[in-house]
């Protein structure tokens, strides 16, 4: 059986700030992992929670934690086909306020 390997980077800064949790740093790393190419993430809940092992309701709540810690922004179409997509934040500085946001 042939596993592909998936590389994630977790900054340092996010595990020193101590304002995620460990699982929604994880996320945040797999989320950043998966936007390479498009520049958002589209993947289910059910998907990540297979990757960091745990419940899908779970990584809800951590989707629900980037978010309102202003790490993601998501944006949900209007066409119900279409599924959510997750978009990464980058900051200047080690506080993702929305004043260091680069654009």
């Amino acid at each position: 059986m042939r596993v592909s390997q998936i590389v994630i980077i977790i900054p340092n800064k996010l595990i020193s700030e101590g304002t995620l949790s460990y699982g929604a740093i994880i996320l945040l790393g797999f989320l950043h992992s998966n936007s390479k190419k498009l520049g958002y993430s589209y993947a289910t809940n059910k998907y990540y929670a297979n990757m960091i092992r745990c419940s899908a309701r779970k990584v809800t709540y951590l989707i629900k934690e980037l978010n309102d810690l202003n790490y993601i922004r998501i944006e949900n179409p209007k066409n119900f086909l279409l599924k959510k997509r997750l978009f990464l934040k980058i900051f200047s500085q080690s506080s993702p306020k929305k004043n260091n946001l680069i654009k």
